[in-house]
């Protein structure tokens, strides 16, 4: 049945554990029935629940069941509450449990219900931290979306022009429209494309931004600097300092030993030919020669963890991995053998220390 088999998705994509080929299944199912999309944008954008409010496997299992029986007729949904107070208790359903959400709001009120005008705003797309997902824009374009991401377009979007505001980390493949240039605007670059695909990490804890380019052509603009464009051929990626658009004038290069913008080629693995840029969207996370505190930024957001270096000789050092299946433990324990750590867990919280 496809209502269990959208809930079924929806709820793998909440906990961050669905591929990408269920995401796209889960995009798919969206497109053949719109009216379920405002139940998905309810549960994807809703800030992350208290500690308390995880859900047993049990008390899962059981929801699960309680709506398998309201699909199929054999027990009553509850009657719908008033919106306000609706919205107001969704927003603290935590990430297991939009199968329990489902069942106790009415599974038949949630998917059939229909869709109400809104007035004009801006549609925004938030990926929590350990999860990952797919969006189809209005035109065609497809956004992969990584961990802790949030994309935004206006209702407007693709009637005149087409631009989206990113924090976080994206792949787009951009329908090709020549009238209508596809902008992506970050905290420091701006991004305009015709039809391509592309990379963008511009997380901003992070030191620089990135943009690399996989088939067609960008024109990258720094932020406040309309002089500094630089287009970027496919197999490129450009890198900026996040610190850039604070200084007033770029230095020459060899002017000191910081670079502050950087174009270089893209490296395919040569065992597969797979880009170490692209591995997230295949839910592999590959870090090579990064420091300790940047592969750290790096597992909080895809193991959804907080990671405290509390030595400074460990955050000088640099590493390399690849992690596709293993928890944030094994993870650890997988980087000590290279470079020698302590480290303890509590919660979600993890200090690493000689």
């Amino acid at each position: 049945m496809s209502e269990e088999r959208f809930l079924k998705l929806l709820n793998r994509k909440i906990a961050g554990e669905a591929t990408i080929q269920e995401l796209e299944e889960l995009e798919q199912l969206l497109g053949m029935h719109p009216e379920w999309r405002k139940m998905a944008d309810l549960l994807l954008t809703r800030p992350p629940a208290p500690a308390s409010g995880h859900m047993h496997a049990a008390e899962a299992a059981f929801a699960a069941q309680l709506v398998k029986m309201q699909l199929r007729g054999l027990v009553e949904a509850p009657p719908a509450e008033p919106l306000a107070r609706r919205r107001r208790k969704w927003i603290w359903i935590p990430a297991a449990a939009v199968l329990v959400a489902a069942a106790v709001y009415g599974t038949s009120w949630l998917l059939r219900q229909p869709e109400q005008p809104e007035p004009l705003a801006t549609n925004e797309m938030v990926t929590p931290p350990r999860a990952r997902s797919v969006v189809k824009l209005p035109d065609g374009t497809r956004v992969w979306l990584n961990a802790s991401s949030r994309l935004a377009y206006n209702e407007e979007y693709g009637k005149k022009k087409r631009e989206v505001r990113l924090t976080g980390e994206a792949f787009f493949d951009v329908a090709e429209m020549a009238d209508k240039p596809f902008i992506v605007h970050t905290a420091v670059m701006d991004i305009t494309v015709l039809g391509t695909a592309f990379n963008v990490k511009a997380y901003p804890e992070d030191k620089s931004t990135e943009a690399s380019l996989i088939r067609g052509s960008i024109a990258v603009t720094i932020r406040n600097r309309a002089k500094d464009r630089i287009t970027l051929r496919p197999d490129e990626k450009l890198v900026v300092d996040n610190g850039i658009t604070r200084l007033e004038t770029i230095p020459p290069a060899g002017a000191g030993t910081q670079t502050l913008v950087a174009v270089n080629k893209l490296a395919y693995n040569l065992a597969d030919s797979t880009l170490d840029e692209t591995q997230w969207m295949h839910n592999k996370l590959v870090f090579r020669n990064e420091s300790f505190p940047e592969v750290a930024a790096r597992m909080e957001r895809w193991y959804g963890v907080t990671i405290d270096i509390r030595d400074p000789q460990l955050q000088e050092k640099r590493l390399t991995g690849s992690f596709e299946h293993e928890t944030i433990e094994q993870a650890m324990e997988a980087l000590i053998i290279t470079t020698p750590f302590r480290f303890r867990k509590t919660g979600d919280s993890i200090v690493i220390y000689r």
